[in-house]
C-alpha cells in the first residue's frame, strides 16, 4: 500500500495509543509524499522558532477544526525553502528537559480541553520524529495569539485564520447553510446505434466551511422513459405543455467522477449505502449520459428545456437550465447555466412554430463565467 495511502492509519495509531508503524514515515520521504488536509510535516529546526508555541497551537487546531490530522514534526517536506534537506528527516530537540509529555501537554493544554490530542516520539532510522495527532472537534476551537483569541482551519495542505466575523457567524448558527455553486458547465450532443443523446457535466463547489454530508444530483425533462418525476418534483418546475401527450417529466441520477486509490479513476454511480460528501471548498465532478429525449427526425425546428437539480441534504435545492435546439432531427444549440435563486428551471417540449426565437427567449439569462 502506497504510503499517502496509510495517512489514516497514522493519526488513527496515535489517537488510539496504538504503536506506529516507522515504516510509513519512512514511506512519506522515500515516495515524497505531498501534505494534505489531513498531515503536515516541520523539520526539526522549526522548534527552534520564536513563535514555534503559537504556531503548534495554529496547527493542531487547524486539524481539530476540520477533520482530524497529525503533525510530523522531523521530516522535512518537499518545499523549496528546504533545498537539498527536503524529503530527509531532520529530528527535534524538546524544548523542556523534562521531556515532550510535559513540554506539549503545557503548551497544547488549551486545544486539548476540548477534543483529543495525543502524541507520540516515533524512532526512524535511529532518528526521533515527533506526532501530534487532534481529533475532530465537536465545537470550533479559537487559541490565544497576542492581544486576540484565533481560530484557525486546516483547509487543503495549509492551515489559515478565518475572520472573526465569519467565526462568529458559525459559532452562533448564522449563515448554517450549505454554500454550493455550478460551475464549468457543458452540455454535448451526439449519437450512437441507440439514437441521439446529450452529455453533460459539470462542477459542483462547495464554496463555504459547512461539508455537505449528503448531495443528490439528478437531471429532470420531458422523456420517452426513465423514472417519472415526482409531484413534489413538478411542484418546484415550471412545466410547460407539449402536445405529445406520451412524453412525461422523467429524472435520472448523475454519475460523480472520483479520484482515489480506493475506487481508482473514473466515474461511479451513486451507491445506497455511501452518500457523496463535499466538504469545505472541494470541487466535485457530476456528468451523465441522459437518453431517451424526444428528439424529432421529422421537418421543422424543435427545443427541449430541461433541468440539473442539485438538493442537500436538509437544503433547498440549486437548479441549472438545459435547453438543446434543433433542425430536422439534429441538436444544433446546447445552454446551460445556473439559475438564480426562487428561479424555477422551465420543462418543456416545442415543435414547429412554437419554439422559442433564441434559448434565453423565457428567461433573462446572466453572463456566467463556465456556462457552456
Amino acid at each position: 500500500m502506497a504510503a499517502a495511502d496509510r495517512v489514516p492509519e497514522l493519526l488513527d495509531s496515535v489517537l488510539g495509543r496504538r504503536p506506529v508503524d516507522p515504516a510509513i514515515l519512512a514511506g512519506l520521504v522515500r515516495e515524497k509524499v505531498n501534505e494534505s488536509a489531513y498531515h503536515e510535516y516541520k523539520r526539526g529546526a522549526w522548534m527552534k522558532t520564536a513563535d514555534v508555541k503559537q504556531e503548534l497551537r495554529a496547527q493542531v487546531s487547524g486539524f481539530a477544526n476540520a477533520e482530524g490530522g497529525v503533525l510530523i514534526i522531523g521530516i522535512a517536506g518537499g518545499e523549496k525553502s528546504q533545498s537539498v534537506d527536503a524529503w530527509t528527516f531532520d529530528p527535534p530537540e524538546c524544548p523542556d528537559q523534562a521531556g515532550w509529555d510535559e513540554w506539549l501537554g503545557r503548551v497544547l493544554s488549551d486545544v486539548s480541553a476540548k477534543t483529543r490530542v495525543e502524541w507520540k516520539v516515533v524512532p526512524v532510522d535511529g532518528k526521533d520524529v515527533v506526532l501530534v495527532a487532534a481529533n475532530r472537534a465537536e465545537e470550533l476551537i479559537r487559541v490565544y495569539e497576542k492581544p486576540n483569541l484565533v481560530c484557525h482551519l486546516r483547509v487543503g495542505p495549509q492551515t489559515v485564520p478565518i475572520p472573526e466575523t465569519l467565526f462568529a457567524d458559525l459559532a452562533l448558527g448564522r449563515r448554517a447553510k450549505p454554500d454550493l455553486a455550478f460551475e464549468q458547465m457543458t452540455v454535448v450532443g451526439n449519437t450512437d446505434s441507440g439514437g441521439s443523446y446529450l452529455n453533460v457535466t459539470f462542477f459542483i463547489h462547495n464554496q463555504g466551511l459547512l461539508w455537505v454530508p449528503d448531495l443528490s444530483v439528478a437531471w429532470c425533462g420531458y422523456a420517452r422513459s426513465g423514472t417519472q418525476a415526482s409531484r413534489s418534483l413538478t411542484r418546484l418546475l415550471d412545466l410547460r405543455p407539449t402536445g405529445r401527450h406520451a412524453l412525461l417529466p422523467f429524472v435520472g441520477d448523475f454519475n460523480v467522477q472520483v479520484r482515489n486509490a480506493h475506487y481508482g479513476n473514473g466515474w461511479m454511480t451513486r451507491p445506497d449505502d455511501k452518500p457523496r460528501q463535499v466538504k469545505p471548498f472541494e470541487l466535485m465532478k457530476f456528468g451523465q449520459k441522459i437518453v431517451g429525449l424526444p428528439f424529432t427526425a421529422e421537418s421543422g425546428p424543435w427545443a427541449w428545456y430541461g433541468a440539473i437539480m442539485v438538493l442537500p441534504k436538509n437544503g433547498a435545492p440549486l437548479w441549472a437550465q438545459l435547453i438543446v435546439f434543433g433542425e430536422s432531427g439534429a441538436s444544433t444549440t446546447f445552454r446551460a447555466w445556473p439559475l438564480s435563486p426562487g428561479t424555477p428551471p422551465v420543462l418543456a417540449w416545442f415543435e414547429g412554430g412554437d419554439v422559442p426565437a433564441t434559448p434565453e427567449a423565457l428567461f433573462s439569462v446572466p453572463t456566467l463565467p463556465g456556462a457552456g
